[in-house]
This record gives C-alpha cells, structure tokens and sequence, in this order.
C-alpha cells in the first residue's frame, strides 16, 4: 500500500490492513468477502479457500492460518521496489 493512504491495522483474529474507507480492501479478507458461505465467517471462508493468487506469487494458508509463500524483501530506492532478498 502506498504511505498516502491512511488507514488502521487489525489483529482481531488475522493482522489486515484497513484502509479508512467503507469496507477493507486490499487484504485477503477483500478476496474472502464474495467466497463466504451463508453463516461463514471471514476466518472459516479463508481456511477453507486456503489458495490465493498474490501479485508475485500464489499464496496458500495452511491449518494454522499460516502463509506458505516465498518472502521478498525489498526496500525503495529512487522511487522503485529493489529487492534485496528472496
């Protein structure tokens, strides 16, 4: 997300981010919404999804609500993403 957008961060029951708009967007929880059952809360739809297409890479939450993914880290430099491992 970019430093321009304010927003609030959640740890009630996953870490998300909420930008101040109307309902959270940019976060897994955005991808949930429309995949919940009737009944189903957010943690329920996401354990039971469980595999997600990322921006970098496809995202899977295994039985703990832990991401199995390759981590990048980056920093910006001149403006760009550079990434420094991964």
């Amino acid at each position: 997300l970019s430093s321009s957008v304010s927003g609030v961060w959640s740890s009630s029951p996953w870490l998300t981010w909420y930008p101040y708009q109307d309902r959270p967007q940019g976060s897994f929880s955005t991808a949930c919404y429309g995949q919940r059952r009737r009944g189903e809360d957010l943690r329920g739809a996401l354990l039971r999804v469980r595999r997600f297409d990322g921006l970098q890479q496809t995202i899977e939450f295994n039985d703990h609500g832990d991401a199995q993914r390759r981590l990048y880290i980056t920093r910006v430099s001149g403006g760009r993403y550079v990434v420094e491992a991964g």
